[in-house]
């Protein structure tokens, strides 16, 4: 082993370098680099376990392995809660549409029940559909003769007897 006394120089360190790497004396920089390279690769791979297995025991490795099961159930659960919640979305539009979607669109994969959704004619009477709020106000049967029907007449202009003669039956 070299002197370990410290250099003083930057010949000196050169010198210290070239005699601990075990190259010759006449060794250009290009050389001892090259030879600090390998040093510090063989060092890392020395550091670095050949197999990471064989750095955990039988019961770390059971526990991880029940942690990576639960995780895979969790996962499986909130992918078919997001697939449920796609597939309502889906129908609720189909059947708002005014379109039937048949019981077999259950067993369908989503794309294709998007895709049949979409295929789907509408086939439901306008009266029949789900009434929006829209819907709701324009048909609730609003009494004419309400202090509130008019009031909006009386605010639109329209007279009472256009309001009695007009009003749904």
């Amino acid at each position: 082993m070299p002197d370990l006394k410290a250099p003083q120089t930057s010949d000196e360190l050169a010198a210290a370098l070239i005699s601990m790497l075990g190259l010759d004396a006449a060794a250009k920089p290009a050389d001892v680099l090259a030879a600090l390279t390998d040093k510090l690769a063989e060092t890392e791979l020395k550091k670095t376990p050949e197999d990471p297995a064989k750095m955990l025991s039988a019961p770390a490795l059971i526990a991880l392995g029940a942690k990576i099961d639960a995780q895979g159930a969790e996962l499986k659960a909130l992918s078919a809660t997001i697939d449920e919640a796609a597939r309502r979305e889906i129908v609720n539009g189909a059947i708002a549409a005014g379109k039937q979607v048949p019981t077999i669109a259950k067993t369908l994969p989503l794309g294709e029940l998007r895709t049949l959704c979409a295929e789907l004619p509408v086939t439901v009477p306008m009266d029949k559909r789900t009434p929006t709020e829209e819907a709701l106000l324009l048909t609730s049967g609003l009494n004419s003769d309400s202090p509130a029907a008019a009031a909006v007449s009386s605010m639109t202009g329209v007279s009472d007897e256009d309001r009695k003669k007009y009003a749904a039956r």
